[in-house]
């Protein structure tokens, strides 16, 4: 996942021709909180990634 906020307009995405599927996901300790830096990041990632 590429974007002009994050890496500005010198990275150029160039989409896949590709039938695939992406699996996204993280791993945390099942006894840990995640912080609120983890949070923010895993609810911008699944707005980044929603499927339509």
């Amino acid at each position: 996942m590429l974007s002009a906020d994050l890496n500005g307009n010198e990275i150029i995405p160039v989409p896949l021709a590709s039938e695939e599927t992406l699996h996204v996901g993280w791993i945390s300790h099942q006894n840990a909180a995640l912080s609120k830096l983890a949070v923010a990041y895993v609810e911008a990632l699944e707005q980044a990634i929603a499927v339509e």
